[in-house]
């Protein structure tokens, strides 16, 4: 035996870890939204909102609203599931100039809920948040909120956070948090994604965002002390420098 085959016994030592995609024993999804167009100069409110529910086997789905004066000014709010991972939002708003009076608005809100159980005592959760959001006027604003929470089934809150992107300008950014919660355990995963949109006369604006999120058991293999890989190390070699000793009595 050569000591230098004593380097891929000891890489076999070092410490190594595993991430597994964790799936929902159940989810359901929430698609809210509206658009106001008030369009004073004809003397008239036009409004247009939608709320659609469906679990994950009627994927993709999605719901809109969109208001047209007769001015030509439009308001355009969508929400949508591609999968049960993924949500989306757009909002859009065009003013036309001869609407001297009218203002308008529109929002939509994309909502995810899923059960899951862990694995191992320890769980990632993934989110690759994207927006894009564009506007042109004194007067037009955008708006993104991104929310997440994971409760266990005591209604214990284990993460909670909220994120605003309000401007113009593009943004990828990816989340990544890790919670302790016992294997076996189940809990709740609830998740928003909330767009809006305003603008008066002569504005325009428009905004898209996007949320891809998974969760995932992450599990550590036990390391040994930095001591005791050491000792490992010496004994292995001290054993094959007598060994190689012997063999050349022979």
């Amino acid at each position: 035996m050569k000591t230098y085959l004593l380097i891929p016994v000891l890489a076999l030592l070092a410490p190594t870890a595993w991430a597994l995609p964790l799936s929902f024993d159940n989810t359901l999804i929430n698609l809210v939204g509206g658009v106001n167009l008030d369009d004073r100069a004809n003397s008239a409110l036009l409004m247009n909102n939608f709320a659609e529910s469906n679990p994950p086997a009627n994927l993709p789905f999605s719901g809109e609203s969109l208001a047209i004066s007769d001015s030509g000014s439009i308001a355009f709010a969508f929400a949508g599931a591609a999968d049960a991972g993924s949500l989306i939002t757009t909002t859009e708003i065009a003013m036309d100039l001869l609407g001297i009076d009218q203002f308008a608005s529109a929002d939509a809100t994309a909502q995810f809920s899923g059960n899951f159980t862990t694995l191992t005592g320890a769980t990632r959760l993934i989110l690759d948040f994207e927006n894009i959001a564009t506007s042109a006027g004194a007067n037009a604003t955008t708006l993104t909120e991104l929310f997440f929470s994971i409760a266990n089934s005591n209604n214990d809150i284990l993460l909670m956070e909220n994120f605003a992107f309000p401007g113009i300008g593009g943004l990828q950014q990816t989340i990544e948090r890790t919670f302790a919660l016992a294997t076996g355990m189940s809990a709740t995963l609830e998740l928003a994604l909330f767009s809006v949109t305003t603008s008066d006369f002569g504005g325009m604006a428009s905004q898209l965002a996007t949320v891809n999120f998974q969760l995932e058991t992450v599990a550590t293999q036990a390391v040994p002390e930095p001591s005791s890989l050491l000792l490992a190390g010496l004994g292995l070699w001290g054993i094959a420098v007598r060994r190689r000793d012997m063999l050349h009595r022979v």
